[in-house]
C-alpha cells in the first residue's frame, strides 16, 4: 500500500490542476475534484482556523488585561517618585 500511496497528494493536487490524468481510475480522485477539495491551498484560511485566531486573541487580550489591570489602592501620580520608576 506505501508505494501507491506515498505519492498520493502530490498527484491528486497535479490532477486538480488538470496537469495530469486521473493515475488510479478509481474515481476518489474525481469525487475529491468535484467538491473542490484541495489540500494545499494559497494563503487561505478555513473558518474553524478563523475561529480559534478569534478565541486565542480574546485569551490573550484577557491575560494581558489581567496581567496589566489596575492595582487597587496604588496612587497614580503624574511624576515618578524619587528613586522610583512607577508613575
Amino acid at each position: 500500500f506505501y508505494e501507491k500511496d506515498n505519492h498520493w497528494l502530490l498527484l491528486y493536487q497535479l490532477y486538480l490542476k488538470d496537469l495530469i490524468d486521473e493515475p488510479y481510475g478509481d474515481k476518489v480522485f474525481e469525487c475529491l475534484k468535484k467538491y473542490n477539495i484541495n489540500f494545499i491551498p494559497r494563503n487561505t484560511k478555513t473558518k474553524a482556523e478563523t475561529k480559534c485566531e478569534m478565541i486565542q486573541s480574546d485569551i490573550e487580550e484577557g491575560a494581558l488585561k489581567a496581567v496589566f489591570s489596575v492595582i487597587e489602592g496604588l496612587q497614580n501620580k503624574d511624576e515618578p517618585n524619587q528613586g522610583s520608576s512607577t508613575f
